[in-house]
Order: structure tokens, then C-alpha cells, then sequence
């Protein structure tokens, strides 16, 4: 074991440089002269070889011999390294530029902050800003620029009811699209008939165009309890006309429709009675019944003092008056039934697929995504008629694989029960 190295160099100004060089092993002193350097240099390390001999066999497996592995990666570096990071910024430690908002003053690193906000980037990158210790961010609340510095450090956000109005707008202003799309999803789950237009409105403004769509779906699909809302009878008439001209509006009857544009034209009568012409036109008055026709809408005042609707009125009637086939030829924006989009909350299946006849009756709930088996039909069964009436599956027809069958078999999905009727 080398103990010490003693280097003593001496020289005068007539005299060579001589170098006298003492090495220490244990107790024992070995010195070399000049002339003995090489056996000096002969002591230096010296690389290794490493290489494996050809046809040498390897101690550990081929697959995890250096040539064959791939380079080491520790996958908890750079979240420790933003650990780390975040403990210096909490300390104030290495900072270099500080974030005003609404008066909350946050300390970070610039390095930090560009790496994950393509709007730091830019500012610090190529803006005036970029060699600012101080810069105040505008439009943006203090509270949610504090979350949102934390999460940049730390990759976690809790979004709440409290801070969603807040955060959103921030997050698509510093262009923390992960953040942003959170605050969607979010929003998405507190949708409501009292709250989707407003969350509709959100979306709209902030530029969340999947939000925007999906809140639009929910009011069409929710438009009999999102009429009874505050929030319908605050919406402007382009709104209204917007949302009640949409084919996917999932109503019972277009009395729904028309009941509603009655609605928010008398919460606001003096302002508001002077759109119900052009309102009036998105209703589909020839899907009405004539009975309702007659008995609400023709005696309503409203409608009756203004021409255009009367002409509305007038076309209903005499949609009426057409039969099967001139129906079908008259066609126009009203006589247009809607096409709401929902998904089934159960498909029903009933009886086989010719030429084999079945008593199988099976649901498939989309919910759960399963199958359910139900009770069987009393005969066998194939390419019969499915209806639903009144709360109640009729399987009318079909064939039993060998006769045409002429009765009809009800189910009742309350008792689970089918009963058998002669036709």
C-alpha cells in the first residue's frame, strides 16, 4: 500500500533541474533518479482490458452482456430531480425571477418554469422579460398562479368547485394544456340541468371545445329539465334559437319545445314578445297533435296578434290535412321529426336467427357492459317484430321453424314475466 508521495524539486540557476522523487511503501523508502524514471513511468495505471476473448463463455446471460444492454436509465430521476427543485424554491434558494398576480408574489426558476409552459418559455426566451427578476402576470388570479407554480414543480393539482373559474382561465393562458384539459374533465362531471348552459357558456369563452360539445350534448339530451333552469330563461334569443332549432333535441313531444319558447318569452314579455316570430319558426308545430293545435296553441294570444306565427299555425293545419304519402312529398324545416343521439340504457334481444328458432330472451345492459338472460318466451321464435308500448316488449310474428307464427308474446321487464296472446 502507497502511504505517501514526497516530490522535491530543486534547481539552481547553473544547473539542470533534477528531480528526486521519494515513494513510501509501508516502512520502506524507494527514491529514483533521474536517470531510474523509467521505471517511474512503468508504475503508472494503465487501462484495463475489459474485452471478452472470442469464444470465451460469458459468466451471465448473452442478452445482459454490455454489448447487448441497453444504457442505464433510472426512471425516479427527474422526479427527484424536481423534488429537489421544489424544496430550493420553497427555500427561496436559487431563484431568479419572481411571479406577481393579484398581489401574490411566488418565487421560482426560470429554467423550471420554460420547461414546462410553452408561455414561459417564450417570455423568458425571447421577451423583454427575459432578464427580469420581477414580472407581473395580468388577467391571472393570484391563488390560481400559486396551484398552478406547484404543479409545474410538483405535477399535482387538486381541482375543486372553489378554484375551477380560477384555474381554467390561467391554465390556458400559460398554456398548461394538462392542467386546462383536467379542469374540463372536471367540469364535465358536475354537469347538471341547472348548470350546463352556464358550463356551456365557460367552455365557449375559454376556447374548451370538447367541453363546449359535450355540454351541448347533455343540454339536448337533458332539454325537458334544462327548460325548468334559471339559466334558460337568461339565454339571449340567438341562444334560444340555437338550441331549439337542434335536430338532437331528446323530447317527448314537440309540445316540450313549444311550452318552452312560451316559457322565456313571458318571463320577459315587454322585451321578449317581439322574438316569438322567429322563434316560432325552430318549433315544429305540424309534429304537433291537432288536438294540441287547436286547444293551446291557436288560443294563444300571443300568437294570435302576430301574422307570422299565424302562418306557422296555418302550415300545421294543413300538414294534418295531408295524407300518408303527400306527408312524406311535403317537406320543410317543421315537418322534420327530431333525431335525438342517446345510447339505449338496455338493448333487448328476443327469439333466434332463421332458420333457427329460440326461446331465448337476453338484454344487454350498457351500463355495466353485460349480458343478462330473461325470462324465455313461451314458444319458439325467429324473425319476429320488437316493440316497446307503454312500458312493455311485444314480440309479434315471426316463425317457430317450421309454421309462421300468429301470436303475440308480451313482456312485462318490471315482473320479468311473458304472457302469450292469440292474434
Amino acid at each position: 500500500m502507497i502511504n505517501s508521495t514526497v516530490v522535491d524539486l530543486k534547481r539552481s540557476p547553473s544547473a539542470t533541474p533534477r528531480c528526486l522523487v521519494g515513494v513510501c511503501f509501508g516502512n520502506k523508502k524507494k527514491s529514483f533518479s533521474p536517470g531510474s524514471i523509467g521505471e517511474l513511468e512503468d508504475a503508472k495505471p494503465r487501462k484495463m482490458d475489459f474485452s471478452r476473448p472470442r469464444g470465451a463463455t460469458p459468466a451471465v446471460p448473452s442478452d445482459a452482456c454490455c454489448g447487448d444492454k441497453p444504457p442505464y436509465k433510472n426512471p425516479h430521476h427527474t422526479q427527484k430531480a424536481f423534488e429537489v427543485m421544489n424544496i430550493l424554491r420553497k427555500q427561496n434558494l436559487l431563484c431568479d425571477v419572481t411571479l406577481v398576480a393579484d398581489g401574490v408574489e411566488i418565487a421560482a426558476h426560470k429554467m423550471v418554469l420554460a420547461s414546462c409552459s410553452p408561455y414561459f418559455y417564450a417570455m423568458f426566451t425571447s421577451f423583454t422579460e427575459s432578464k427580469a427578476e420581477k414580472i407581473t402576470i395580468q388577467g391571472v388570479d393570484g391563488q390560481a398562479l400559486q396551484l398552478l407554480v406547484d404543479y409545474v414543480y410538483s405535477s399535482e393539482i387538486q381541482v375543486t368547485e372553489d378554484n375551477v373559474q380560477v384555474l381554467l382561465p390561467a391554465a390556458h393562458l400559460l398554456q398548461l394544456t394538462d392542467v386546462r384539459d383536467a379542469c374540463c374533465e372536471f367540469l364535465q362531471g358536475q354537469l347538471h340541468p341547472s348548470n350546463c348552459l352556464g358550463i356551456r357558456a365557460f367552455a365557449d369563452l375559454h376556447g374548451c371545445l370538447e367541453l363546449l360539445n359535450y355540454a351541448d350534448s347533455y343540454t339536448e339530451q337533458h332539454f325537458v329539465e334544462v327548460v325548468e333552469s334559471e339559466e334558460f330563461l337568461a339565454l339571449s334569443p340567438t341562444q334560444v334559437c340555437k338550441l331549439i332549432s337542434s335536430d338532437k333535441l331528446a323530447v317527448p313531444s314537440e309540445e316540450k319545445v313549444f311550452e318552452a319558447v312560451m316559457s322565456w318569452v313571458n318571463n320577459d314579455l315587454p322585451n321578449r314578445q317581439d322574438y316569438l316570430a322567429q322563434l316560432m319558426e325552430h318549433v315544429r308545430l305540424p309534429l304537433l297533435s291537432q288536438e294540441y293545435l287547436v286547444q293551446r296553441v291557436e288560443e294563444e294570444p300571443l300568437l294570435k296578434s302576430n301574422h307570422l306565427c299565424k302562418d306557422f299555425l296555418i302550415e300545421a293545419m294543413k300538414y294534418h290535412l295531408l295524407k300518408g304519402e303527400q306527408k312524406i312529398m311535403y317537406k320543410t324545416p317543421r315537418t322534420k321529426p327530431r333525431t335525438p343521439i342517446g345510447r339505449p340504457k338496455i338493448l333487448l334481444v328476443a327469439g333466434g336467427q332463421a332458420p333457427k328458432a329460440i326461446r331465448s330472451v337476453e338484454c344487454y345492459d350498457f351500463k355495466e357492459e353485460r349480458w343478462y338472460q330473461l325470462a324465455e318466451l313461451p314458444t319458439r321464435r325467429c324473425r319476429a317484430g320488437l316493440a316497446v308500448l307503454n312500458g312493455l316488449v311485444y314480440a309479434v310474428g315471426g316463425f317457430n321453424g317450421s309454421l309462421r307464427v300468429r301470436t303475440v308474446d308480451v313482456y312485462d321487464p318490471i315482473r320479468d314475466q311473458v304472457s302469450i296472446h292469440l292474434c
